[in-house]
């Protein structure tokens, strides 16, 4: 093993460049496989800049969580004991609990999209037979947060408006017609179809991150890459995705037994629940660096499956 390490630091100082792979399409269990591996490969530096991402938002989430305003408004949400009587004293009640909520949002998003294309772009160094140090993925993301962020936005602003959609149509079909069984009908019909239609969407242009770190793509152009690489293959990639959702959550909800005795505290000083909840979203960054391993390498499968695919082109 010491003798390869010396001829390939030779052969690097030489200025040569290794062969680059020809990357093949495997099936869904080899796809598993590579993502055990990798996770094996790479867990090192995506940790450490995973602690350098969430560690300061989970400090940020207990911060905000023990605001007076904000603490007592969840309380109210949680145990309500107050009687609203408008509109005006739910927003002048929940105000600050929503502002704190969507500045909570846009952070998490920042932090998601962060991780997963620091994700992506392990992966396609490993691919090339290179090693990545958290440094160097924290300055590529960082180069890169402008487009994941933006793409995100407009996925999240879309799905609000299509949200906001659904829920004027039903109250309007409502307020003309009453609660009878065929207003009714049609906005569960109508909000079904939507739901229908964001899980889609959702799935198709979910591998947006992995464009980035992998391709030289705007922000609209990652969501158009994601979009063609799914199509045709959207029920395998639903699949894989959920498999390792479902893997990766079982293993978070093993971690967060830890916080069981904070949230029990909770209950006697807000001060334990507000750092529960903080613990939470630092464990949260682990569970994003896994997601974002699975859907690299699908993103790698897609793309060999559309063209031909060597190493190099993915770093």
């Amino acid at each position: 093993m010491t003798e390869g390490n010396d001829y390939e630091t030779r052969v690097k100082r030489r200025g040569y460049r290794p062969v680059p792979m020809q990357i093949r399409p495997g099936s869904f269990g080899e796809n598993l496989n590579e993502w055990f591996r990798m996770i094996g490969e790479t867990w090192r530096p995506l940790l450490i800049l995973c602690a350098v991402v969430y560690v300061p938002l989970g400090i940020l989430t207990i911060a905000l969580f023990l605001v007076p305003e904000v603490f007592g408004a969840y309380f109210d949400l949680v145990v309500p004991e107050t009687d609203i009587q408008s509109p005006a004293e739910m927003l002048e009640l929940f105000g600050p609990l929503i502002w704190v909520g969507l500045i909570w949002t846009l952070l998490q998003l920042v932090a998601t999209v962060l991780v997963y294309v620091t994700a992506g772009r392990a992966v396609a160094i490993r691919a090339g037979g290179g090693n990545s140090t958290a440094s160097e993925l924290l300055r590529f993301a960082l180069s890169r947060l402008g487009a994941g962020v933006g793409a995100g936005l407009v996925l999240l602003v879309g799905f609000v408006v299509l949200a906001s959609l659904v829920v004027l149509v039903g109250w309007a079909l409502i307020s003309a017609m009453g609660a009878d069984f065929f207003p009714v009908f049609m906005t569960a019909v109508v909000a079904l179809t939507a739901l229908v239609v964001m899980i889609w969407l959702g799935v198709s242009i979910s591998l947006y991150p992995q464009a980035l770190a992998m391709e030289d793509v705007t922000a609209t152009e990652s969501l158009a890459s994601s979009f063609l690489l799914v199509r045709g293959r959207w029920w395998p990639t639903l699949g894989f995705e959920m498999v390792t959702g479902l893997i990766v959550s079982a293993v978070a909800q093993v971690l967060s037994f830890v916080l069981v005795p904070i949230v029990f505290l909770g209950l006697v000083a807000p001060a334990f629940l507000a750092v529960g909840y903080g613990l939470a979203t630092m464990l949260q960054g682990p569970v994003a660096a896994g997601i974002g391993l699975a859907y690299a390498i699908w993103y790698v499968d897609l793309r060999a499956r559309k063209v031909s695919l060597t190493s190099d082109e993915l770093v």
